[in-house]
């Protein structure tokens, strides 16, 4: 006799059928978090400003699946059980709970607390993704909410592009795009996460009506991430579409066709930027091609921008985490200690260290270094492994996840990227995301 399906042995006595019907409620409330950057950051009503209507979804998501799980609804065994994702759940716990040491010994012990919740949020959130994301079809409902969810966050911002206006040769530029974010660096790193799950969605896509959705929310993404001008998320999409192409030949098919017609399209932007008439060079597209070449120009220059503070800033990350490398000075001290004495950049601080690593010694110490670092390769492993056995099985549903898992690998290389220039996550909508998409990557890779 065969053995029993994996949510029947999760679910003593409950057919398989019952329980995938019965785990849609906490399908949704996930879904919704996928959503959330449509909702964006903003301070619930009456919260006192320190709870965003993110953190409220996140929550909601986390408490049905929580109540689902205790019905005995959701094939927990099953979810968790698997080799691969054992070392980035043990590691991201490490890290909520390296976050919390912290916070007894931080300088601003509420502003720890808020911060260690939002990393615990994030990890149980991500569990939450492996219980509910059970099959194919509902990692793709998960990708597609976040894709389609994205264009009420990139569509409006494309009136924009007229308004930029650059400054010391494109390496500072007024104007950019930012939409719902604080500043546009978290703009584009949002914009960067979602190009990469469109791709992994219109690979993965078994429909037209699918790919014509992943291909327009893709789309739009990649317009927003042109205009945020963030020079971090397009070197981290670039590694991440790199990441893709090895992953998956569709993807090098893609990029090869792309990277033809991006060319085309910047050499004729370029040649009508010098050359056409004076309607076009005075032109928005005209503008934003000048714009944008200029920004590519300076990549690599930190002298270009006499405002730029990145190199002291880093050392005052490195004296930070001198003072106490064990535990760090807890979460959210950062920018406390660099407005003080005897910070070298007191009198200009910075909210974070622009660089992940950095930030996360000074603010956690070795300990939450370790963690992070540790959390990073379990997903990379995880990708590893996942991808590898995908390629090799003939079945089709199976293969066509492989495109999710591509898609999920690919935003966290471009976010990891990102992180060593610059600290985005330190936005809560962004936080949730991050672990969000790590969830998906971990579950893509169960057996069904």
């Amino acid at each position: 006799m065969s053995a029993p399906p994996a949510q029947s042995r999760a679910v003593r006595g409950a057919p398989a059928a019952t329980v995938a019907r019965g785990d849609l409620v906490p399908l949704c409330a996930v879904a919704l978090v996928f959503a959330g950057p449509a909702v964006g950051d903003r301070p619930v009503p009456g919260g006192g400003g320190d709870l965003q209507v993110v953190h409220v979804v996140c929550v909601t998501a986390i408490a049905v699946t929580a109540l689902w799980a205790l019905a005995g609804r959701l094939p927990i065994q099953a979810a968790l059980s698997r080799r691969e994702i054992r070392p980035p759940l043990w590691f991201g716990l490490g890290l909520v709970a390296a976050a919390a040491a912290a916070t007894l010994v931080a300088v601003n012990q509420f502003r720890g607390l808020k911060v260690t919740a939002t990393y615990a949020a994030g990890w149980l959130l991500l569990v939450a993704v492996l219980l509910v994301a059970t099959s194919p079809g509902r990692l793709r409902t998960l990708v597609g909410t976040a894709v389609v969810g994205s264009l009420t966050v990139t569509l409006p911002i494309l009136s924009q592009a007229e308004r930029l206006k650059p400054v010391y040769g494109g390496a500072v530029v007024r104007n950019r795009a930012q939409s719902i974010f604080a500043d546009p660096n978290q703009f584009g790193c949002y914009a960067a996460l979602i190009v990469l799950l469109a791709v992994g969605w219109f690979i993965a896509a078994p429909s037209r009506w699918e790919r014509a959705l992943a291909l327009a929310g893709g789309s739009g993404a990649a317009a927003a991430l042109v205009l945020s001008l963030s020079r971090g998320a397009w070197l981290g999409t670039a590694a991440g579409l790199v990441v893709a192409a090895v992953l998956h030949p569709a993807v090098r098919r893609a990029l090869m066709t792309a990277a033809a017609l991006g060319a085309t399209l910047v050499a004729a932007g370029v040649l009508l930027t010098f050359t056409g008439p004076a309607e076009v060079r005075g032109g928005p597209a005209a503008g934003v091609v000048e714009v944008v070449v200029d920004r590519l120009a300076v990549i690599d220059d930190r002298a270009a921008n006499p405002h730029d503070v990145r190199p002291i800033t880093w050392r005052e990350a490195v004296r930070q985490f001198s003072t106490h490398p064990v535990l760090g000075n807890g979460p959210g001290s950062f920018s406390t200690l660099a407005a003080e004495s005897p910070s070298v950049i007191q009198f200009a601080p910075r909210l974070h260290a622009h660089n992940a690593l950095l930030h996360l010694g000074a603010e956690t110490g070795v300990v939450g270094l370790f963690a992070g670092v540790g959390f990073a390769a379990g997903c990379g492993l995880a990708a590893v492994v996942t991808a590898r056995r995908l390629r090799r099985t003939a079945v089709t549903a199976e293969r066509r996840t492989l495109g999710l898992v591509v898609g999920a690998t690919g935003a966290l290389v471009a976010l990891s990227v990102h992180l060593m220039v610059d600290y985005p996550i330190r936005n809560p909508v962004l936080m949730v995301t991050a672990w969000s998409v790590a969830g998906l990557l971990l579950a893509a890779g169960a057996r069904r």
